[in-house]
This record gives C-alpha cells, sequence and structure tokens, in this order.
C-alpha cells in the first residue's frame, strides 16, 4: 500500500469515529475536523504485521459485541433484499463475524478474505460452501463472479478505495451489488464523494450506536448495470 499523504497525527485524528469525541475532546478536535474538508483523503496504513500483531493481542475483539450488531444486520438486510441466497465474497472478512451473522439466512457461497492469518485462523466453520483465504485484497483475483461482494469497514486502509472497488466489478455478476461499510469520520466523508461519484447508490443509510459511534451502509452498482427490484 502507499503511505499516506497525512501527517500520521491529524490522520489519525480525521479517521477518529466522530461519536468517540465529545464534551471538552470534541471542541478541541473541532480545527482538526474543519481542516480535514479541505486536505485530500489520507488513508489508514497498516501492514500484514501489525494486522497480525492486534488480531493475536484481542485488538478486534470488540467486533462481536452488540455495540457492533446494527452495521452487520443491516449488510445482512441489504444482502437478504438484493441477492437473498446468493453468493458472497466478503473482503476484509476478519475472524468471521459477518459470516456468523449470514449463516442463519443461507447463501450457495462465501468466501471470506483477509490480510491475517491470525484473524483466518479463528474462524470456525464446517460448511462445504465456506472458502476462507488469507490475502491481500489489492492483488487477490477471485476464480469465480459473486452476486455481492462486501466491503465491511476496510475501504480506508487503500490509498486508492474507489480503483479498490472497481478493480471487482469483473467478479460481480450481472445486476451483482456492492455492500459497503464505513464509520462516519471526517476523512471517510471523502471515500463516500468517490463512491458515489463512480457508482449507482441503490440505497443508503446511517446508523448511530447509544456510544455516539456511527456507520454509513451504502448499496452501490457499477453505472453499466441496473440493480433487480
Amino acid at each position: 500500500m502507499k503511505r499516506s499523504r497525512l501527517p500520521y497525527l491529524l490522520q489519525k485524528a480525521t479517521n477518529r469515529p466522530l461519536g468517540t469525541m465529545r464534551g471538552l475532546k470534541g471542541i478541541a478536535y473541532l480545527p482538526i475536523r474543519w481542516l480535514a474538508r479541505l486536505l485530500p483523503y489520507g488513508h489508514n496504513a497498516i501492514t500484514a504485521d501489525q494486522w497480525q500483531q492486534e488480531y493475536a493481542n484481542g485488538r478486534w475483539d470488540y467486533l462481536h459485541h452488540i455495540g457492533q450488531m446494527a452495521r452487520y444486520s443491516m449488510i445482512v438486510g441489504y444482502y437478504q433484499h438484493f441477492k437473498p441466497g446468493g453468493s458472497v465474497l466478503d473482503l476484509g472478512c476478519g475472524d468471521g463475524v459477518l459470516l456468523s451473522r449470514l449463516k442463519p439466512f443461507g447463501y450457495s457461497r462465501y468466501v471470506g478474505v483477509d490480510l491475517s492469518p491470525e484473524a483466518i485462523a479463528r474462524v470456525t466453520t464446517r460448511d462445504a460452501n465456506d472458502c476462507l483465504l488469507v490475502a491481500d485484497i489489492e492483488e487477490y483475483e477471485p476464480d469465480q463472479r459473486f452476486d455481492v461482494i462486501i466491503f465491511n469497514e476496510c475501504l480506508y486502509y487503500f490509498a486508492e478505495p474507489c480503483e479498490v472497488i472497481k478493480r471487482y466489478e469483473r467478479y460481480l455478476e450481472p445486476g451483482g451489488i456492492f455492500l459497503v461499510s464505513l464509520y462516519v469520520t471526517e476523512m471517510n466523508r471523502h471515500i463516500w464523494k468517490m463512491l458515489e461519484r463512480e457508482f449507482l447508490v441503490q440505497d443508503s443509510i446511517q446508523l448511530t450506536h447509544q456510544s455516539g459511534n456511527a456507520w454509513r451502509v451504502q448499496a452501490l452498482q457499477p453505472r453499466q448495470q441496473q440493480a433487480n427490484p
């Protein structure tokens, strides 16, 4: 991945979920949030070794908690609406949280891809329709097309997030759908603007948890396609 164009501390500040900054801290961050709207997009650069260490240390265990349920439920809901029972490519699948939430609804095929061997090793499944792979999303070449391709809280780790999605257009079945979830942060506003210029937005929702953390989830489609009703 390319290095971020923003200084490290400023990049981290503008990628903080907005709801986590309250009171005096929120006021202190206001100038940074205003500045972020004027600066170019900068991604959260992270190495494969860092991912491995963070999963080993339990950094991402909170994704299994109830505070994350709303966005996972919305992703599953969009899947059920647009392509029930279809094939799914889950890019940046982590240790299988979304897989566990999809299972009760059924699918024809599930492929999960993550950069961390530790994360993939934690996924427990005996379903013959499931395939878990360690790979770099920017280089991975699927061997089939999918009805739904999911980017769940991973696009802000890429220097060119829109190009990453466009790379996967050829792996989308005709009429297929991209599902994208991103924390609501000042820096991620840049990503939504990029996506909305390049793709058709079939539906969009913003969810806010009682903690103040918020996510936007969108169903997108290449402009040359039309979604099934």
